[in-house]
């Protein structure tokens, strides 16, 4: 995913904002959703553009994709983030009818497969492997340098039986060339993390958490407090085994 700048600065506020700036102004908003009401005045701004800008119909809808999934993450019950899983997929099938070329469309429908499986049970969802599977091999096809994509294909070998083609070995692969493609994004430190603890593989876990620790300027400053709580907890663990 591209790192966005902050948005320009109104010093004239009769000026019309572009469609981009008002792109890049609800992205700044979603990175900082922890704050204050970012995160309604984020929906709230791409709504209105969905409404006013059907030319960018695939940026602002992946981009609401992006921002239901983050909802079903807080969501306390199995239906509430299933209903926000379902409309994260929902949006982002929108977005690749519109734009059949656009990576993070094609990344976001993956991720909402994957977290409707998630949800749902792996034993319930094997049906949606190949569906992940193919949106990543798209993502990657149009953007080989995209993390994201290695990171979901790391997690999802890491689910799977090993007979439809879970592995290990290719979860941690995946997961070690996302953290080369974007060192600033925690969260794939922490599922790298995950993926060696599953494999016994305790002083890499331990050293993918200590990589973590020395990640300044993360790519998602939320979601990183999210890893870092995360990391502290597997760090308690792995204290109590030694």
């Amino acid at each position: 995913m591209v790192i966005f700048p902050p948005p320009s600065v109104r010093a004239d506020s009769t000026r019309v904002l572009s469609v981009h700036d008002q792109l890049l102004e609800a992205d700044l908003l979603f990175l900082t959703r922890g704050d204050d009401d970012h995160l309604v005045r984020c929906e709230q701004l791409l709504e209105s553009l969905r409404g006013t800008h059907p030319d960018a119909k695939d940026e602002i809808l992946w981009r609401l994709a992006r921002l239901e999934k983050w909802i079903g993450d807080q969501a306390q019950t199995f239906d509430q983030k299933l209903a926000h899983y379902e409309k994260s997929e929902a949006l982002a099938k929108e977005a690749v009818a519109a734009n059949e070329k656009c990576a993070e469309c094609h990344f976001w429908l993956g991720v909402a497969y994957g977290n409707i499986g998630q949800t749902r049970g792996v034993l319930q969802s094997l049906f949606l492997v190949a569906p992940i599977e193919r949106e990543m091999g798209i993502v990657l096809n149009l953007n080989p340098q995209h993390s994201g994509a290695h990171h979901v294909l790391g997690v999802v070998y890491r689910l799977i039986p090993s007979f439809i083609g879970g592995s290990l070995d290719k979860s941690i692969a995946e997961l070690s060339l996302a953290v080369q493609l974007n060192r600033s994004s925690t969260a794939h430190y922490v599922e790298l993390a995950i993926s060696y603890e599953a494999a016994g593989m305790r002083q890499k876990e331990m050293e993918v958490l200590d990589e973590l620790d020395h990640v300044t300027g993360p790519y998602d400053p939320t979601q990183a407090k999210v890893d870092r709580r995360h990391a502290a907890e597997m760090r308690q663990q792995l204290a109590h085994l030694y």
